[in-house]
């Protein structure tokens, strides 16, 4: 994944540039962030099971292939029951999917 993840800028940052009255780079990114969604990002299973680590908060959208299980670890693992479909995971979920055909995978960010 190659998408970029934008911060919250510190209190110490400035919201507007005094000279031009824009909002400065360190905030106008992230806030274009919420109205402008990120692309979603192909992913590549690498073999059976494949462990997917979320970098920031989105879904994962698993379709097609021959799934058996699909499992979501936070504080403990989950068995999803699903086989397909979008698993909505936070930063550091690891989605497990097992399978005999490769699935297609495509993350697309928050």
């Amino acid at each position: 994944m190659t998408a970029p993840v934008f911060n919250i800028p510190t209190f110490e940052a400035p919201m507007v540039d005094l000279e031009t009255g824009r909002a400065t780079r360190a905030w106008y990114l992230p806030l274009m962030s919420l109205f402008q969604p990120l692309p979603e990002n192909s992913v590549t299973p690498t073999g059976s099971p494949f462990a997917f680590t979320a970098i920031q908060g989105g879904a994962l959208l698993v379709s097609g292939g021959t799934v058996s299980q699909i499992t979501l670890k936070r504080n403990q693992v989950y068995v999803t029951g699903l086989t397909s479909g979008f698993i909505p995971v936070s930063a550091e979920d690891v989605v497990t999917i097992t399978y005999t055909v490769a699935p297609t995978l495509l993350f697309f960010p928050r």
